[in-house]
């Protein structure tokens, strides 16, 4: 039986490792794989999304005064994204990838999602700044593409590495000098052991939580390609564009749905929840999750035993998406099944 990777990835999920401190396989392979190809349970009801919120360009409108300019919210779009395109640097982006759970990286990552939305960007590119914004919005994206991220990615991971290696290099030398005077004792030794270990271990977790802080930021970069950007340039069907045209609601047949989570038990392994027709532009609220767990959810590939990793299954032919979150030791994972392609973009933590 085959099974499935998560979205960003070409190798096949793996089992949990196996040490002494390590909780028995959240997910295995073949229940995967089970939850990916079935289809929905029609036993259980469906979880309901929040009550859907406007886009930000109709929330714009709605509280506008009705002699406001038609180009005021066009005008602000431009001014923010020429701070954010002064803020989000080459430096900046590497310093995101490096230290991703401070503060100040944070901010940026939410910043820039909250203005690059394709409403936005549409609003951007198809304005009196449309020229000017459109070259911006290309920069960015160029900043935030797969090989310039991947190369940062690498950068990063090779120092972080480096000096954990240097520092058990000293952590060697130090012992060394002290069995040559006659000391270190058993319990030395087995502090040094668990300093060691504790150095490793969090090693580990800083370069889980780099490789998603550099996918996050990928798949912004990726909406910001140049083909995706001339698509929301173009002008809609010639009625749109006719003077005595009526104007339309961006989304006239569905607003965006928000699907929210606040603890793992909602959705357990053992009966997980249902999220049926998911679409682009949904979102899943995990923030609650993460207050349970007071911790940053993190994307990884292989799940080390901590818990807030996070992995994200798709699977093109069923369009169904599993997602997983490990709980603290002892508590079972949190596990949702959604109808409907699930990307790290559309998870808000």
């Amino acid at each position: 039986m085959s099974t499935i990777t998560p979205q960003w990835t070409h190798r096949p999920p793996a089992t949990q490792p196996t040490h002494a401190s390590a909780p028995p396989p959240l997910l295995t392979p073949e229940r995967l794989n089970t939850l990916l190809r079935s289809g929905p349970d029609r036993t259980a009801q469906a979880k309901s999304p929040e009550t859907p919120r406007p886009s930000t360009a109709a929330a714009a409108a709605a509280s506008a005064p009705a002699n406001a300019s038609p180009s005021a919210p066009e005008a602000k779009l431009t001014t923010d994204l020429n701070e954010l395109n002064a803020a989000l640097t080459k430096d900046t982006i590497d310093r995101i990838v490096r230290d991703p759970n401070a503060r100040s990286s944070r901010t940026l990552v939410a910043r820039t999602r909250a203005l690059l939305t394709p409403a936005n960007i549409r609003s951007m590119v198809r304005g009196p700044n449309a020229q000017a914004n459109a070259a911006t919005l290309e920069g960015l994206g160029q900043r935030l593409g797969k090989e310039p991220l991947t190369a940062t990615l690498k950068s990063a991971s090779t120092d972080a590495e480096q000096a954990v290696v240097n520092q058990l290099k000293l952590n060697n030398l130090e012992n060394l000098g002290k069995a040559y005077e006659g000391g270190g004792g058993t319990s030395d030794i087995l502090n040094d052991y668990n300093t060691s270990r504790a150095r490793v271990d969090a090693l580990k977790s800083n370069l889980s939580a780099m490789q998603t802080s550099a996918h996050s930021l990928g798949d912004i970069g990726a909406s910001l390609t140049k083909e995706k950007i001339a698509a929301l340039r173009a002008p809609g069907p010639a009625s749109d564009t006719a003077p005595d045209a009526a104007p339309k609601a961006e989304h006239p047949t569905r607003q965006h749905n928000t699907y929210r989570f606040n603890a793992l038990n909602e959705s357990p392994l053992d009966a997980p929840r249902e999220i049926s027709g998911f679409m682009a532009g949904d979102k899943l609220d995990l923030s609650g999750i993460r207050a349970q767990l007071n911790k940053p959810l993190q994307l990884v590939e292989r799940f080390s035993g901590a818990s807030a990793e996070m992995q994200i299954h798709y699977l093109p032919s069923t369009r169904t998406s599993v997602i997983t979150i490990a709980g603290n030791p002892g508590e079972p994972p949190f596990v949702l099944r959604v109808f409907g392609e699930v990307r790290f973009s559309n998870i808000v933590s």
